[in-house]
């Protein structure tokens, strides 16, 4: 039964959702980090639905692999062009296997898998699965996805996985296709009941070992992501100490800067991430107005000093100063001196902090200018000694510590790589990035790439500075994770479903064995209804063959039609550059050119017209096989058409020193019906055929008027020359298409040995037969016959094989706008300078659609219309003009390559005023012009 369009679309639509569903089965089976599953059964429902459903019903396999592939991509961008081609690709490649497993196995379903089960399985496994793999792992190697160390083991897990999903199916196909109706289900659970409760088993037992799997890696991974943070916490606690000591061995007074100086040195040695130390002194306004805090510091006011983002500047009257009184290294950190962290609101909420809490406490991160790491402000309480000190007894140590450096040197856990958040409340702020060996990764897409190696959760740690909480979050690539996995849950899915496909098999050639049996039994019992039941059989046998008649008439009548496109095609491929080659060497032969050169431009358009007569022949020859060539017949003057082509031939006949005469029959009418186009064609061949093998003597054209036959006119005509004459033994090759008799006479005459197939069909077609008699050495005669209605009192008008001559008056044409629609530039300047010689304007478009916009703009006088263009054709243009834009007076001259029988009439059809074929003469053009200019 013959599907409707919604039918087929609908269930490719099912095919496609299937293959999704059990796609997406199939990668629960993959093993983190990776999708990669040495069991894909959705390789072997994609054969099934071809073998089953068949092959129009198949293309939802390719678009059901591409949503699946999409699906899985870690970061679903859908500009992506490689990700959009590797889905496209693994999809096709998908659609192909399937298609391919189809083809190979179809045969032997139809014979019996009885008869040939290791054949089946061979071919709808591993051979047909070789395409798949192959076109997946080609496009992720050329892709960049897979690097070249990598393919041959993903090839292999791709051709393996695809090769048990088949194998898995496979059983099942049989017996789908052996059996209908009833019977179906009754065989079918015979081996899908035992399969589903052995693949159930499997699938649960490689769940519970996966999950055993992970995490017993969660918790390798965890342990090491606990080194990391352990030793970090030892880092901070270390900084921490170092305030400590200080703060409690120093004594912040004038003269004290050695004794600091030797507190930090160890610390800022010990801890390389502790940039620099500080001692920071509090100091009223008034201390520093009555030269106190000179006294206790050997700071002045005026020494004070702030920061911004331009640099230091003096500081402002306060009523709390906090100066910095020593700083450590002194090289790097020198000009901090004096600097008043009271000008600082994060610095002095830290030192303020660290007073009420009386431990270390540490500033939120912040970036100094022209840094793009973070640092961190830790800051210790000092007790003073000094009692005149009316700001209290403290003072603070406060150091600066780079982070970068810290988490940079840090011992993090092997390959791994993590990020530092900073908690503020219910939210946090990412600080820094640190790769899987250690380096600061500053660039985000560098970090959203490396993201895209795990599949796995982050471990998160919780931690503190100073009393200030962070978030440390570590991340596995994937080849730590495969590094640190084992191939046991693979093991588990591998032999399970192994072993569900040996007793599918084994199954299966049990129910084959069965299924032979039954069908033996058909068998006898078809052939004994088939002795009673003889009539009703020849019945049918008599539909079958009409039907397979009609089938046959229908398949020639498709043949016909496409070799009619073939015809109609090759002729507008090959006139097209046909006419750009005569029409410029044409305009150049018309041009002042030096006379060597002139010579050459001749030869040129000599060798074309040659070029154009012989494809003239292969055109006619390819029309009349076709059957496409009907004969115009029309009153003729037989002797107008004779005188003519004799007339036509002298020329050559007297270059060659030959005598052509012509002799007709006086009793020959002048009034008769015929084709006088194609009777001259056939004249001319024969004349140019006897003119080719003869080198000396004469040629004779003949007409004889022979008995009347009813009311025709009875005609023989005659070619005789006194050339080489033919052998016996090869007069059946002369009308055999593209048959030379003499190779030497046709590299010196040139020639597609199809003049006289052309002649035979054409005579043929009026009626007649070619006979030749001929004797080596001294000559042919070439003969037929014709039979001819008479028409008395006629005038005859003689169509001519050249142009007529057509006067113009330039003044009357002269500046009219003339509109070439043309998409082939070398066509469009032939036409151009054509039409240049009457001083025209001309303009042009390369397409049907900008043609009705320029017409819509302005008026044009004559429009040369080019039928096949792409965006829009000639024939759909000329409809739009006339039916959209009403311009019906406008005159549209179609300008085409197409030659073919109907071309004409077709162009007239839909609104055009006259036709011209490629190639265009100068004479053909000017015709136009006076006939719809003037």
């Amino acid at each position: 039964m013959e599907l409707t369009w919604w039918q087929i679309v609908f269930r490719n639509l099912l095919v496609a959702f299937g293959y999704f569903a059990i796609a997406k089965l199939s990668i629960f089976l993959a093993i983190p980090p990776g999708f990669a599953t040495p069991i894909w059964p959705a390789a072997g429902f994609a054969l099934c639905c071809s073998l089953l459903m068949g092959r129009r019903s198949t293309v939802g396999i390719w678009l059901g692999s591409y949503v699946n592939n999409i699906s899985v991509a870690p970061t679903l961008d859908l500009s992506d062009w490689t990700l959009q081609l590797s889905a496209l690709s693994i999809g096709l490649g998908a659609y192909g296997q399937a298609l391919v497993g189809d083809w190979l196995c179809r045969e032997i379903l139809k014979k019996g898998v009885h008869l040939n089960m290791i054949g089946f399985l061979f071919r709808a496994g591993p051979v047909a699965c070789l395409l798949g793999a192959t076109l997946g792992v080609a496009t992720l190697w050329l892709n960049g996805v897979l690097a070249a160390d990598q393919v041959s083991a993903n090839w292999l897990t791709w051709w393996f996985g695809d090769t048990m999903g088949v194998f898995i199916c496979s059983p099942i196909l049989p017996v789908c296709v052996s059996y209908r109706g009833p019977r179906l289900w009754a065989k079918c659970r015979l081996i899908v009941f035992p399969m589903l409760l052995a693949l159930t088993i499997t699938i649960g037992l490689f769940a519970w070992v996966r999950k055993i799997e992970e995490g017993r890696i969660a918790t390798t991974l965890y342990h090491q992501g606990q080194i990391t943070v352990d030793a970090l916490e030892g880092t901070f606690k270390r900084v921490s100490d170092a305030l400590q000591s200080t703060a409690t061995s120093i004594r912040p007074s004038p003269g004290s800067d050695k004794e600091f100086r030797v507190q930090t040195a160890h610390w800022l040695a010990e801890v390389p991430a502790l940039e620099g130390i500080f001692l920071i002194r509090c100091f009223s306004s008034t201390q520093a107005q009555s030269g106190e805090m000179l006294t206790m510091s050997g700071l002045r006011l005026d020494q004070l000093k702030e920061r911004d983002a331009h640099g230091w500047k003096p500081d402002k009257i306060r009523d709390i100063y906090f100066p910095v009184v020593f700083a450590e290294p002194q090289a790097s950190y020198s000009e901090w001196i004096g600097f008043d962290f009271a000008s600082n609101p994060p610095f002095i909420d830290t030192l303020q902090l660290a007073k009420s809490k009386n431990g270390t406490y540490a500033s939120a991160p912040y970036y100094p200018p022209n840094q793009v790491l973070p640092r961190m402000l830790l800051a210790a309480p000092v007790q003073q000694i000094e009692p005149s000190s009316s700001c209290g007894q403290f003072g603070f140590v406060a150091a600066q510590l780079d982070l970068g450096l810290v988490f940079e040197s840090s011992p993090h856990a092997r390959g791994l790589f993590f990020e530092v958040l900073e908690v503020d409340g219910s939210a946090s702020t990412q600080l820094l990035r640190v790769d899987a060996q250690g380096q600061m990764m500053a660039n985000p897409v560098h970090w959203v790439s490396l993201l895209k190696t795990t599949r796995n959760p982050p471990f998160e740690f919780e931690f503190k500075i100073a009393g200030r909480p962070f978030v440390l979050k570590f991340y596995a690539p994937a080849e730590i994770i495969q590094k640190t996995q084992t191939l046991l849950p693979w093991s588990v899915i591998v032999s399970g479903f192994f072993l569900s496909a040996l007793m599918g098999i084994y199954l299966l050639g049990s129910l084959a064995k069965s299924a032979f049996i039954e069908a033996e039994v058909e068998s006898r019992t078809r052939d004994l209804l088939q002795a009673n039941d003889s009539l009703n059989l020849e019945i049918k046998e008599r539909k079958r063959t009409e039907a397979a008649l009609q089938a046959a008439k229908e398949e020639a009548e498709k043949a016909t039609r496409a070799k009619s496109e073939f015809l109609a095609h090759m002729s507008h491929e090959i006139r097209t550059p046909m006419n750009g080659i005569l029409g410029m060497t044409r305009l150049l032969c018309e041009e002042d050119l030096p006379p060597k050169s002139s010579e050459n431009a001749q030869l040129a358009y000599t060798s074309a017209q040659a070029l154009l007569s012989v494809i003239n022949d292969i055109l006619d020859f390819s029309k009349i096989e076709a059957g496409h060539l009907e004969l115009d017949l029309a009153p003729i003057d037989l002797h107008q058409i004779c005188m003519g082509v004799t007339q036509l031939m002298r020329a050559q006949a007297s270059n060659q020193g030959l005598r052509l005469d012509l002799h007709l029959d006086p009793q020959i009418p002048k009034n008769l019906i015929g084709d006088a186009n194609r009777l001259r064609q056939v004249l001319l061949n024969l004349l140019s055929n006897a003119l080719k093998f003869t080198d000396h003597g004469v040629i004779a054209l003949s007409v004889h008027r022979l008995a009347n036959v009813s009311d025709l006119v009875s005609l023989r005509f005659e070619v005789r020359d006194t050339g080489i004459g033919i052998s016996k033994d090869r007069m059946g090759e002369l009308f055999q298409p593209f048959s030379q008799l003499d190779p030497s006479i046709t590299r010196r005459h040139g020639g597609t040995g199809l003049g006289l197939v052309i002649s035979q069909l054409l005579v043929e077609k009026m009626g007649g037969r070619i006979e030749v008699d001929s004797i080596t050495g001294e000559g042919s005669l070439f003969f037929f016959h014709l039979e001819m209605r008479e028409l008395p009192n006629t005038v005859v008008t003689l169509p001519s094989a050249e142009l007529p001559h057509v006067r113009i008056e330039s003044k009357k044409i002269k500046g009219k706008r003339i509109l070439i629609v043309e998409d082939n530039r070398v066509n469009y300047l032939v036409a151009k300078r054509l039409l240049e010689r009457w001083e025209l304007k001309i303009e042009q478009s390369d397409n049907g659609l900008k043609a009705l916009e320029k017409l819509q703009k302005r008026k044009y006088d004559l429009v040369f219309m080019d039928c096949q263009m792409p965006v829009m054709d000639g024939y759909e243009a000329t409809q739009r003009i006339r039916n959209e834009l009403q311009l019906n007076e406008l005159p549209i001259v179609a300008m085409t390559a197409h030659a073919v029988t109907g071309d004409r009439e077709k162009c007239i059809a839909v609104g055009m005023n006259d036709y011209l074929s490629k190639p265009i003469k100068p004479e053909e053009i000017d015709r136009i012009l006076a006939k719809w200019l003037m």
